[in-house]
């Protein structure tokens, strides 16, 4: 049987104890205290004997108490509970008793520990902890945390947005089990540099998944160590910006569109703190002003600086009546630039208030309205400049719109067609239209061809109106359409053509009269020209027979006369074959007796025969004609004539000591050859009469007037080979006629019939 419990042996070794002890029978009832046991529950030794202990547990932890002592108790085991306990105070306190069973089996002999501090920094730790778990949870950002490997030790439900669908939790995966094997290598190698670098790491991230969509997130990335001091992974906090920075962009874009709009408009914005007295201006509002974006620190002040002087007090008396009715308010004014130019803008402003009723705020916009007010002002001039035209003008001139409405009509349509003024006063096309009818000869016929016009966008008709009185009106309509081709209606022109038409029909009589003239006189030059055939024939033979002295000998007198007589005998022959080619010109019978010759040969014969007559002029001829044959398809007999016509106008207009050189040249598929002579030139004026038939410029140097016809007949001798005549000149240093003949002819050659 075991011995009794010795209290008083007992406290004497546990007074002075600074722990809190008791003993305790195997029922758990308490047997003794000490003074710290004391001190701790607030309960004397009297109050915590047999069960008065288990009175001062809560009430929630008595029964579990009691039993977990018997079943210790019953196996013979160290008891160790944990409880709450309620002091004298009534203060909660949390206590751990650990109790060993005495070697004598007499009872318990154990110790409370105050777990109190403990325990709250223990539950406040697990507050924090499940608050710091609801945060990482609910987060809306991403919340990792990975190890050195990249493996993700924590990954919170916004991490998983933005990976593979399905994949489900990070916890344990890679960042290349996630994403794209790009975005994986990226986000691995911002990884490192934390984790080398040691340091905190904000960069912007595209997150590509193997899907190829594409997210945008902005992550703060730190290192984070262990107990001694080396880096055990990184954490990080991500953020989606993707639709943030789609929103920006379509900010920016927007901005950008409204400063555009500004821009094109020539409109500015602006916004007044009345309180601060700041302005604040958008760009094309600094751009009005002639100033640069940005440039002035604005006020009110600087803004009434800017208004032209003569607009300044009215503008100024309309922003106090402005704070006065708190109304909008729209108005124009002047400014003046920086450069001193001026512009003309429209306003328009709201006044914002207080929960008082005072103006604190303004805003509104500028529109610049110069190049509008320019417009307006070249739009009214040219309006009236129109009118004024249109009443100076002989024409009568009506415009209608595709209503029938007259958009304007001057009062010579009034007065060619004598409508009353009651009717111009309707402004209605079909009421003058009725006015009309009653004057033609045709009133019917009139309105048919009338009513198809008024929708008609494209024709354009000129046509003849016979009047009663006799009178004739011409009348002219086309659509009125604008640059881009818009269809705005009809003008009509009527012109009082009585007298154009009488005297046309005196010309057309005075032109058949000329006509049968020009046929006499061809007839007459054609048979004038035969006629003289037979004496000038006759002349020719027998002043050869003088020449050769047939009849006689000669004196040297006499043959100066015969030579005389030859050379005006050789004049006339030509002139007589000029009149012989225009006459079959004129009846159509010119024909060509085409063969290939040298035109080189042919002009050195005509320098030869005209040699005489230069040395007597005292005027040298120098032949600069090439060697090598000029050969070329065409009339000897025509183009000996066109040689000799230009180079006699070269001797007859180059004084004494003077000048002319023959050339020629092939060119391509055709021969030219050319006079050069330092004569006394051509008036530019003059050179466009040169090739007119019956045309003289002066009298030359030394021969009287010829009949105008050499240079003509030339340049249709030339035109009928298919070549081409023309000449250079320079009043007072000399002319240049030139000729180019076809080297080939379409035609086969043909002689005179």
């Amino acid at each position: 049987m075991a011995a009794e419990f010795d209290i008083t042996a007992w406290l004497l070794g546990a007074r002075s104890a600074p722990v809190a002890l008791f003993h305790a029978s195997p029922s758990g009832a308490l047997q003794a205290v000490n003074p710290a046991w004391t001190a701790l529950t607030g309960l004397d030794a009297e109050q915590a004997t047999n069960d008065g202990w288990l009175a001062a547990l809560h009430a929630d932890d008595q029964e579990a108490t009691r039993e977990a002592w018997k079943r210790a108790v019953a196996a013979g085991e160290a008891v160790t509970l944990e409880f709450r306990i309620r002091t004298s105070e009534g203060l909660l306190r949390w206590v751990r008793a650990i109790a060993q069973p005495d070697s004598d089996l007499r009872g318990y002999a154990g110790t409370w520990i105050d777990l109190t501090d403990s325990q709250i920094r223990e539950n406040d730790l697990r507050q924090h902890q499940h608050m710091l778990e609801a945060l990482i949870a609910n987060s809306t950002d991403s919340i990792f945390v990975k190890d050195r490997t990249g493996r993700y030790l924590l990954a919170n439900l916004a991490s998983m947005e933005t990976q593979i669908p399905g994949l489900g939790s990070a916890v344990g995966k890679t960042d290349a089990d996630r994403y794209s094997a790009e975005t994986a290598r990226q986000l691995r190698e911002i990884d490192l540099r934390v984790m080398q670098t040691g340091k905190p790491l904000t960069t912007e991230e595209e997150l590509t998944l193997p899907d190829g969509r594409t997210r945008l997130h902005v992550s703060g990335k730190f290192p984070y160590f262990g107990e001694d001091g080396t880096i055990l992974g990184i954490m990080g906090i991500g953020r989606d910006v993707t639709e943030q920075k789609a929103l920006e962009a379509r900010l920016r874009e927007n901005e950008a569109r409204l400063a555009e709009a500004q821009r094109l408009a020539h409109l500015g914005s602006w916004e007044w703190d009345i309180a601060t007295d700041r302005v604040t201006w958008s760009d094309e509002l600094y751009r009005i002003f002639g100033l640069e974006p940005g440039s002035t620190d604005l006020t009110f002040k600087t803004f009434v600086s800017r208004i032209h002087p003569e607009d300044r007090e009215r503008m100024q008396a309309m922003w106090r009546q402005a704070f006065q009715d708190l109304q909008p308010v729209s108005y124009t004014y002047r400014i003046l630039r920086p450069d001193g130019s001026i512009r003309h803008l429209s306003g328009k402003a709201h006044v914002k208030t207080d929960a008082a009723g005072k103006a604190v705020r303004a805003f509104g916009i500028a529109l610049d309205l110069t190049e509008l007010r320019e417009v307006e002002l070249q739009l009214r001039r040219s309006h009236a400049i129109l009118q004024a035209e249109q009443e100076a003008d002989l024409d009568g001139i009506l415009v209608v719109d595709e209503n029938g409405h007259v958009l304007a009509v001057n009062r010579r349509y009034q007065q060619l067609w004598g409508i009353p003024e009651a009717v111009m006063a309707t402004r209605d096309a079909d009421e003058m239209l009725k006015a009309v009818c009653g004057l033609v000869t045709d009133p019917q016929q009139y309105l048919v061809a009338q009513e198809p016009l008024r929708y008609d966008r494209v024709t354009r008709l000129r046509t003849e109106i016979p009047l009663k009185d006799g009178r004739i009106f011409e009348r002219y309509t086309a659509p009125v359409l604008s640059s881009q081709n818009e269809y705005f209606g009809r003008v009509w022109f009527i012109r009082d053509i009585t007298e154009r038409k009488h005297m046309e029909e005196g010309l057309r009589e005075q032109n058949r009269k000329l006509q049968e003239l020009d046929a006499l006189k061809s007839n007459f030059v054609n048979a004038i020209s035969h006629d003289l055939r037979t004496p000038l024939t006759s002349i020719v033979g027998y002043a050869e027979f003088m020449e050769d002295e047939v009849g006689g000998a000669l004196s040297t007198a006499q043959r100066g006369f015969v030579r005389q007589i030859q050379r005006n005998a050789a004049r006339l022959e030509h002139l007589v074959d000029d009149l012989l080619d225009f006459a079959r010109m004129d009846a159509g019978t010119f024909k060509l007796a085409l063969k290939e010759a040298d035109l080189g040969a042919l002009a050195r014969e005509v320098i030869g025969s005209l040699r005489p007559l230069a040395d007597e002029a005292r005027v040298e001829i120098v032949d600069d004609l090439p060697s090598a044959p000029l050969v070329a398809v065409f009339d000897p007999a025509r183009i000996e004539r066109v040689l000799l016509n230009l180079l006699s106008n070269a001797l007859k207009f180059t004084a004494e000591g003077g000048r002319i050189v023959v050339s020629g040249e092939t060119e391509g598929e055709r021969v030219r050859c050319a006079i050069r002579d330092t004569g006394v030139g051509i008036a530019p004026e003059d050179v466009g009469k040169l090739f007119q038939r019956f045309r003289q410029l002066s009298p030359g140097m030394r021969q009287a007037n010829g009949t105008g016809l050499g240079l003509s007949i030339s340049k249709a001798l030339v035109d009928a080979h298919g070549g081409e005549i023309g000449v250079s000149s320079e009043l007072g240093k000399g002319s240049t006629f030139w000729f180019a003949l076809p080297r080939r002819h379409a035609d086969s050659p043909s002689t005179d019939g």
